[in-house]
């Protein structure tokens, strides 16, 4: 997710304090009440999409259906699931009319795991948001004001200056940001000396990241950091990461799955379990077609978001879940997922010593670009299959070369294939 929020996104005080003090109570609803909340939270969003969204107008009226046809999760039955290919065809008609209303504001997705996706978040969603965030990361012991740091990308591509600053401090928000465009020995060294001196206690970051940057840091003999957690999301977390990781740190590491819709979200308790966040979303799963096993498709329905509402959307990723759920001792009765499946992303290692965690980022304002791919297929060659748009041409090419040379550096070889449609991320 590459998106890099202002504070001004998330300064609503008074419905932040009244979302913090819903949700501190709601995470220990019984079932059939966290069920009840959910049915009124659908309700709102089903009559603002049908009744301020040119595209759930026109679907509700092909269907003779009103909007109080909906009041309960079972009854999205009724809707064709949403994709992602609907919200590329419909563009703008998934808009709200009365966006402005709820100070809507436009973010993308990198298009790197498919053609971009242009979102509309508004307040409500952001408020959403932090306090998900909050609570989650309290569950490890954090809280409002404590330092920490957080290997970051996006905030370091703004600017050839910010690419060449090895971290970047706010006192506002005590969050010290590391620049992980590329790890190296000297940044790790720079990083961790910067961690000390604010006293951060909390790491957050991409798995692969977080993994290298452990790589690193056991390599350099470097320990005593006295975290009390890492904090993992964006990809999925291999075992073998979180091993090195806890073993390193010296503290446990708290999984989550989100996406840039925010139509669901998974979080990993402090007893470390995973569950789908009843009050943060509305998660529905169906069998995955071809799966085997208990693997499940995720389905979300956006609960908050008033300016772009999402419903029975297929997220396109899949879950696996527990034969027989236990009672988690943690007291929360949101649902259980024994594991997450997909989403995972690789980093780039150059022959110089350098790892690359942030290539994705190349395809960032390409909107000539429908989508991208990089694989590392030797040790000192980068492939990028791209799916050109229509506005894409030499000019365009050369430009996009540049941004990738400029990311890789000299030691490193490029060559562009253009396809229609190329797949993944990015592999090593």
């Amino acid at each position: 997710m590459a998106l890099e929020f202002t504070l001004k996104d998330f300064f609503h005080p008074v419905p932040l304090a009244r979302r913090w003090h819903a949700f501190r109570r709601s995470q220990y609803f019984a079932p059939e009440r966290l069920a009840g909340l959910q049915d009124e939270l659908l309700r709102g969003v089903v009559r603002q999409a049908a009744t301020q969204v040119p595209y759930y107008r026109d679907l509700f009226r092909s269907l003779k259906l009103a909007p109080d046809d909906i009041r309960t999760a079972k009854d999205l039955a009724v809707l064709p699931p949403l994709t992602k290919a609907t919200i590329h065809a419909q563009g703008e008609r998934l808009y709200a009319d009365d966006r402005a209303r709820w100070r809507a504001k436009p973010v993308s997705t990198s298009g790197t795991s498919g053609k971009k996706l242009v979102l509309l978040m508004d307040t409500p969603a952001n408020v959403l948001e932090f306090n998900y965030y909050l609570r989650f990361w309290a569950w490890r012991g954090y809280r409002l004001g404590l330092p920490f740091a957080e290997l970051s990308t996006v905030f370091f591509q703004k600017s050839e200056a910010r690419r060449q600053t090895p971290f970047a401090w706010s006192g506002v928000t005590r969050r010290l940001l590391l620049n992980s465009v590329e790890l190296s020995e000297a940044k790790v060294r720079a990083h961790t000396t910067a961690m000390r001196e604010r006293g951060a206690r909390f790491l957050k970051g991409l798995p692969s990241v977080l993994y290298h940057f452990a790589l690193f840091c056991r390599q350099l003999g470097i320990d005593g950091l006295g975290l009390k957690a890492v904090f993992s999301q964006g990809e999925l977390l291999q075992p073998q990461q979180r091993r090195l990781l806890e073993e390193v740190f010296g503290c446990k590491v708290a999984d989550s799955y989100g996406h840039m819709e925010r139509t669901i979200a998974i979080s990993e308790c402090e007893h470390g379990r995973l569950h789908g966040v009843s009050d943060y979303g509305l998660l529905q799963l169906e069998p995955a077609s071809g799966a085997t096993g208990r693997e499940m498709r995720l389905y979300g329905t956006g609960l908050y978001n008033m300016s772009m509402p999402l419903l029975r959307y297929d997220v396109g990723d899949l879950v696996t879940v527990a034969a027989h759920p236990e009672a988690c001792p943690c007291g929360r009765h949101f649902p259980q997922i024994e594991a997450l499946v997909g989403r995972q992303s690789s980093s780039i290692r150059t022959p110089d010593g350098r790892v690359i965690t942030a290539a994705f980022l190349v395809f960032e304002d390409f909107e000539s670009i429908e989508a991208g791919s990089l694989a590392q297929t030797g040790e000192d060659l980068v492939v990028a299959r791209i799916a050109p748009g229509p506005q894409f041409g030499a000019g365009e090419e050369a430009r996009f070369r540049h941004r990738v040379e400029s990311l890789l550096g000299p030691s490193m070889r490029v060559a562009i294939e253009v396809s229609d449609r190329p797949s993944g991320k990015i592999s090593a």
